[in-house]
């Protein structure tokens, strides 16, 4: 059987702590980048991010009582792709009540008791895919319109969502990036990420097929899935298991312009918390339905696409300019 992620209280603790901290980041809200850009000075280590690296990536909480207490529930992460704009899995949210849902952008330890860079914004509409399939998880996503819109700085910005005709290479470099979620004691829940990239349609389908037993099976044209590469069982890196559903799979267009695209959408895992072959809802499938609902919110399209007149290699530049001279 293939796998979606189950739901969990914020308070459960896991078992690694990352080998860094957030303690020496501040934040700027007068930064401004384009979609995908970032302005993080160096990067986490193998697994765990450092704040800032992806600051496009949110979680979803249902507000709600636990033993006869309120509190944030953990349900899946999700992607900024617009101040107001969160995207997810449909599978996510199916169940709960427009009411309790809420987005905590600017998140990075989803076990902190308070985070004075975390927003928390409340979700006032929810379009899920009129195509969705619970059982064969087709079309499993959806806009997350949320009540306030995302103050954007160094810790929030949104992410790029790729046109069709962009392909993202062997040399891109992509990551699949959420929270773990081990019920184990001890250390913090720091955001995760995995190098990955994406793996072939038949070599997916034949893993699917020997995973799950089920012989006829055969890769949706609207999914992709998720390679990690050398990654093993026996290395035992903290694996963001909570990717599924909801997470995002990004990827650079290419490794001289660092710009982020979301490729994929978290749907399934293929085996819980192990780095196995995860399956993706492609993001490129479903620009003009995202199109669509950002004009029926009188979004502009612009916010999730790079300023085609934008220079990213000098801006680059000048950012390595500026890190030199603060160093």
């Amino acid at each position: 059987m293939l796998e979606a992620s189950r739901t969990r209280s914020i308070s459960i603790p896991i078992s690694s702590t990352p080998a860094i901290t957030s303690e020496d980041f501040t934040d700027d809200p007068d930064w401004t980048g384009e979609c995908g850009q970032r302005d993080v000075r160096g990067a986490g280590t193998e697994s765990y991010t450092k704040r800032g690296e992806f600051p496009w990536s949110v979680a979803v909480f249902a507000h709600t009582k636990v033993l006869g207490k309120l509190q944030y529930v953990f349900l899946c992460g999700g992607t900024l792709i617009d101040e107001p704009v969160v995207i997810t899995a449909a599978a996510c949210i199916q169940h709960k009540h427009l009411s309790e849902l809420f987005v905590h952008v600017g998140l990075w330890d989803i076990d902190a008791s308070s985070d004075r860079f975390t927003q928390i914004i409340k979700v006032e509409e929810v379009e899920v895919h009129k195509g969705y399939d619970p059982s064969s998880l087709i079309n499993n996503i959806a806009l997350l319109v949320l009540k306030d819109s995302a103050r954007r700085g160094r810790s929030v910005n949104r992410v790029c969502l790729p046109e069709g005709n962009q392909k993202f290479e062997t040399d891109s470099t992509c990551y699949v990036v959420g929270w773990e979620d081990r019920r184990s004691s001890g250390g913090s829940n720091a955001l995760l990420k995995l190098a990955a990239k994406q793996a072939g349609r038949d070599e997916c389908t034949n893993y699917i097929k020997h995973i799950s037993g089920v012989l006829k099976y055969k890769l949706p044209k609207e999914h992709l899935c998720a390679d990690y590469g050398q990654v093993t069982d026996e290395q035992n890196l903290p694996v963001p298991c909570a990717r599924g559903p909801g997470s995002g799979m990004v990827c650079t267009l290419n490794n001289k312009r660092e710009q982020f695209f979301l490729v994929g959408i978290a749907s399934h895992s293929l085996r819980q918390c192990t780095p196995a072959y995860d399956v993706f809802q492609k993001t490129e499938n479903y620009i003009s339905w995202v199109d669509t609902l950002m004009k029926k919110y009188s979004r502009d399209q612009s916010y999730y696409r790079p300023d085609p007149n934008g220079d990213n290699e000098d801006a680059d530049e000048d950012e390595d300019e500026d890190r030199d001279t603060s160093s």
